[in-house]
């Protein structure tokens, strides 16, 4: 069969971009313009929007409130390159379309914007249900293989489903079928030696959003506990990627938002510290400390957990024990007891704590992909290839990966919009 365009995967950005076209399709019967476009969204899995479902733990964290000015930062290094593409189709914008299919919203304290129900499988409804209006869907048809037409006329897609080949040719296509982050959803990752064989650049993939392991984790008895302010940076290096976050301890790993969301940056076998107290200096925390142990006779975990500064940190009594025992500590010492140089020891590990990562928890856990098809492959005015002006990319895909807290959908939303705008003025000349 031949059609006007195919859609490769059905997940937020192709369900998105589906809906964006079947909307436009009602525009023109409106029109009276009889001319249908022949559209079709292919997936391997039995349905659709299965990751988009995980989404926010179900609940589906659409995106941010504020202003898309404040989105730029939560994209990495990349995110800058992404400017003009979230400000086309702002996140404001992206609130406005699903008002527009009934979807009703609301914005957290935290700024995060969710449907009032609190459901991904309605935000998964909408979609799907605006997309069948006007667009074939095709589930457990998996894609094999690319082939260019002649002259970038088009495209020959070679899918297996039931056990059986298909040939599938279109204008145009594009692919939005996602990294390799819960492969079980369909994200599998298998659309990458496709388009290295079509001589296109992909970056390294690796899991992102992602708990990490390292050498010795010395917190196992506390897992469940979290610091309210942590500081995680690469040893060597001047600058922090991200401002100070929750950390999370888990019984094997570092998670919360400041360890998954530096997990993008990280290889096995870097070391990086956390520094537990960012609001304080160093400095001054020796000296505040040395002046109020002297005659004190506190425990030294009872001491340390009730200055002013780990307080407000959030670090509990049990977290100041480990610390001290991996400073050759007892505890339980009076803090008066404890000579200068201990205590130095003891306050460089709350501020420098230095580990070597050994891993992360893989693509099985990992919420986003980082890496994917190198932003310099394309248009990005448009989303399509420079190689093959015809084929167009949108979502995770792409090397692009945001923060959590509905960046990495606001994407898939804004990239979605611009591909199908492309594609509709292309029909439209």
């Amino acid at each position: 069969m031949k059609y006007d365009l195919i859609i490769v995967g059905g997940g937020a950005a192709g369900l998105y971009a589906g809906a964006q076209l079947a909307s436009y399709c009602d525009r023109k019967k409106k029109e009276n313009k009889t001319e249908a476009k022949n559209i079709a969204i292919i997936d391997s899995s039995p349905e659709l929007g299965k990751k988009l479902l995980l989404t926010g733990a179900g609940q589906c964290n659409l995106t941010q409130a504020g202003s898309i000015k404040d989105f730029i930062s939560h994209y990495g290094e990349n995110g800058s390159k992404i400017r003009s593409l979230l400000y086309a189709h702002n996140n404001s914008d992206t609130m406005q379309f699903f008002e527009s299919l009934g979807l009703r919203l609301f914005e957290r304290e935290d700024g995060k914007v969710f449907p009032q129900s609190l459901s991904a499988k309605e935000v998964r409804n909408l979609l799907l249900a605006r997309c069948k209006k006007n667009i074939e869907i095709q589930t457990n048809t998996k894609l094999i293989d690319i082939k260019i037409l002649a002259e970038n006329t088009g495209f020959k897609l070679i899918l297996e489903k039931e056990n059986k080949e298909i040939v599938l040719q279109t204008r145009f296509l594009l692919l939005s079928c996602g990294g390799a982050s819960y492969p079980k959803t369909g994200s599998d990752g298998s659309i990458f030696p496709i388009l290295k064989k079509m001589g296109l650049s992909v970056v390294k993939l690796k899991p992102a959003l992602v708990p990490f392991f390292v050498d010795n984790y010395p917190f196992k008895e506390l897992a469940g506990i979290a610091i309210e302010s942590v500081h995680i940076k690469k040893v060597g290096e001047k600058m922090a990627k991200k401002s100070f976050e929750p950390l999370l301890l888990t019984h094997d790993s570092f998670s919360g938002p400041t360890a998954l969301h530096f997990s993008r940056y990280l290889d096995q076998g870097d070391e990086i510290f956390f520094d537990y107290l960012p609001a304080c200096k160093e400095e001054e925390l020796v000296a505040e400390v040395q002046t109020k142990a002297l005659g004190n006779s506190k425990q030294v975990a009872s001491f340390f957990s009730q200055l002013p500064v780990l307080k407000e940190a959030g670090i509990p009594k049990r977290f100041v024990e480990v610390i001290c025992q991996r400073s050759s500590i007892d505890p339980t010492t009076k803090v008066s007891a404890v000579s200068g140089k201990k205590l130095r020891s003891l306050i460089h590990l709350f501020k420098s704590d230095v580990f070597r990562v050994t891993g992360t928890k893989g693509w099985q856990l990992a919420m986003i992909t980082a890496g994917g098809v190198s932003l310099e492959e394309l248009d990005l005015k448009s989303l399509s290839s420079k190689k093959y002006p015809s084929l167009f990319f949108a979502g995770e895909i792409l090397d692009i990966d945001g923060d959590s807290g509905g960046y990495n959908l606001q994407f898939a939303f804004a990239s979605a919009k611009k591909a199908t705008e492309r594609i509709i003025a292309s029909w439209e000349k």
